[in-house]
């Protein structure tokens, strides 16, 4: 009985050798490396446990290390920088706030190509994210790390690239990103908790290739 199936196991494991090596041949002819670099201008809302909500401007900028594994899918991380500026309020008092943050995330990507020049592209997952700089500007004082430590968070982008030069494309991005964790104050005696979410940002994207 073994026997007379031994013909069509042949077959079947020929046909997967021969997509294997096909879809090899195919990513030896695009470069399994590809490197994003992109910037953006967005918004975002400040999530507070002891004070209003209040909304920022964020300037965002991200540079990623993108591993194809297939033809249309791969993986990436790399590192980014999103820079915070809002007005908001304590009671009383009136504050302006800045913050920077570095940022490492961890993505599964996509891209396909249409009509030979336009590229459209995608990614989604997860990040993690460090306070590296935080400032409350109060009408006579200025505090400093008022919340510090690393929190965890989700973000999604999807964007059009255009042929640029043999190695480069550019384009535009669309990058959406929220916290689900949040980050604790410095301050004493305070449970005081923070996150930022429905961060939404708009820029340029470069993409090169080996």
């Amino acid at each position: 009985m073994l026997l007379k199936r031994i013909p069509t196991i042949l077959l079947v494991l020929s046909v997967f050798i021969v997509h294997a090596q096909s879809e090899k041949e195919k990513l030896k002819k695009n470069a399994l490396i590809d490197v994003y670099i992109y910037g953006g201008i967005g918004f975002a809302t400040i999530k507070d446990s002891a004070t209003p909500n209040y909304n920022a401007n964020i300037n965002s900028s991200e540079v990623l290390i993108n591993y194809n594994f297939s033809r249309q899918f791969g993986v990436a991380t790399g590192i980014g920088f999103n820079q915070l500026s809002a007005n908001g309020s304590a009671g009383n008092a009136f504050f302006h706030h800045t913050r920077n943050l570095l940022k490492i995330p961890a993505l599964l990507t996509y891209s396909s190509v249409t009509n030979g020049s336009i590229e459209y592209f995608g990614s989604i997952g997860f990040y993690t994210q460090n306070i590296t700089k935080d400032h409350y500007q109060y009408l006579s004082n200025t505090t400093k790390n008022n919340f510090s430590g690393w929190n965890f968070g989700t973000q999604a982008s999807a964007g059009l690239l255009f042929h640029f030069s043999k190695n480069t494309k550019v384009g535009i991005i669309f990058n959406g990103q929220s916290d689900f964790t949040n980050f604790n104050t410095t301050l004493k005696g305070s449970n005081q908790t923070q996150k930022i979410t429905n961060l939404n940002t708009i820029g340029i994207v470069f993409k090169l290739r080996q």
